[in-house]
């Protein structure tokens, strides 16, 4: 669902419907090119729950991590700099749209933060704790709901600008 609601969404600028774009592109690509099969881990426990086997591809791996880093920058570009954006200067910005844009940078470091334990981070951290504790999936999951924070303060359900009395 999030993919196709990037690939949809048109923002104010051009950038805004570029990078949402490939932000949705990357996000459809991760669903058609998953890293490995989840039913051969569990094919013994609950064969009934298997709909497909996929045959081990390490180019559909490689595919999947590059689309997943691109997806999760392109989030964290969204955040960063173009949720952001303002049509005032920074002087006449309201505070809440400075305290919105603390919180948006904050997202977006987060989702920076979290893709550099799952890339490059898995080159340095212990191989079983990083396994036995999930960090991709963790880290992942950290990103997403930052970005999903992010979008719902940029939708001012939370710190909406107050109107002047």
């Amino acid at each position: 669902m999030l993919a196709f609601f990037l690939l949809v969404y048109k923002g104010r600028d051009p950038i805004d419907f570029y990078v949402s774009t490939i932000a949705g592109l990357c996000a459809l690509s991760l669903v058609l090119f998953p890293t490995d099969n989840i039913s051969q881990k569990y094919l013994e426990e609950c064969p009934k729950c298997n709909v497909t086997i996929l045959n081990d591809f390490p180019f559909r791996t490689l595919f999947h991590y590059i689309m997943s880093a691109g997806f999760l920058i392109c989030l964290a570009f969204i955040s960063i700099f173009i949720f952001t954006k303002s049509n005032l200067p920074s002087k006449l910005r309201t505070k809440q749209k400075r305290i919105r844009n603390r919180f948006f940078r904050s997202c977006g470091f987060i989702m920076l933060f979290a893709i550099l334990v799952v890339f490059p981070g898995s080159q340095f951290i212990n191989e079983d704790f990083y396994t036995k504790y999930d960090i991709t999936f963790w880290m992942e999951t950290i990103a997403v709901v930052a970005f999903g924070i992010s979008w719902i303060i940029k939708g001012e359900m939370i710190l909406k600008d107050k109107l002047p009395k």
